[in-house]
């Protein structure tokens, strides 16, 4: 009895399922839900000298509500003695909707040597629906600050050690760098004489905003003679007080002073 009572509901359902819902009632309705998630991005990392921006975007299809700060990371390769060094800041807005962008500025005067720069956002303690697939970035898309290059050099004992330092492109203001010999295996004095493998210096060296193709400038360390047959040895050029400018590579170029064949007195 049960099931015949059964059998004729499904047959008056399915009869008058075309007259309520359409033809294709009958057929599957059932669609996948589509889950809205945010998923947040670094678009844009910009130079400015003293200063590095890192703009971020939202670029999912839901509201990213800031419930707890979000940390923008940034890993700044600034010496190639130095290592790595972090800077964390946490973005000011309290949500981001879909494609809203927020930028945080980074204050890095202090890291005049920079060579890469890494930055992500990190947001996994804020909402767990988070999706950041692509919150990390290795270029730097606009750079306003000329680059600094200071070779290193050798010379044989007795020459100069001329460093040549260039820039990458005319600099937006004039700008300069400091420098100073500082010694590594080899011994600095006031003058060539005892044990003084080079004499010592410091001084200033200019770009002219001016200048269409900056002029490589050269920096000259006269190295002295001596009756020592020795290896080979090292002095630095320690580059400080950057202006308007950042390093390429280390900010202490080498020089090397080879031995020569026929001993000098000096």
């Amino acid at each position: 009895m049960f099931s015949q009572r059964f059998a004729r509901i499904v047959a008056i359902t399915a009869a008058v399922a075309p007259a309520l819902w359409g033809p294709m009632a009958t057929a599957q309705t059932i669609q996948p839900i589509i889950k809205l998630v945010p998923d947040l991005v670094v678009t844009k990392v910009s130079l400015h000298c003293t200063e590095l921006a890192v703009t971020v975007r939202n670029d999912g299809d839901a509201l990213l509500r800031i419930t707890s700060p979000i940390v923008v990371r940034v890993t700044a390769v600034i010496d190639l003695e130095g290592g790595a060094k972090t800077f964390e800041k946490a973005l000011t807005a309290t949500g981001l909707s879909s494609g809203q962008t927020e930028t945080v500025h980074f204050l890095i005067a202090a890291a005049p040597a920079m060579i890469d720069v890494a930055t992500t956002v990190d947001a996994t303690k804020v909402i767990t629906e988070s999706s950041e697939t692509n919150n990390e970035r290795k270029t730097i898309d606009e750079q306003t600050c000329a680059l600094l290059k200071v070779t290193d050099a050798t010379v044989v004992e007795g020459g100069d050690v001329v460093f040549t330092a260039t820039v990458n492109r005319p600099p937006a203001k004039d700008a300069s760098f400091t420098w100073a010999t500082s010694p590594g295996s080899a011994t600095g004095g006031t003058a060539c004489g005892g044990l003084v493998d080079f004499v010592t210096a410091s001084g200033k060296v200019n770009f002219l905003a001016s200048e269409t193709v900056p002029t490589p400038k050269t920096v000259r360390i006269k190295t002295c003679p001596d009756l020592a047959n020795e290896p080979s040895e090292i002095l630095r050029l320690t580059t400080n007080s950057l202006t308007n400018l950042y390093f390429m590579r280390s900010s202490s170029p080498i020089g090397t002073i080879t031995n020569q064949s026929t001993a000098i007195s000096k």
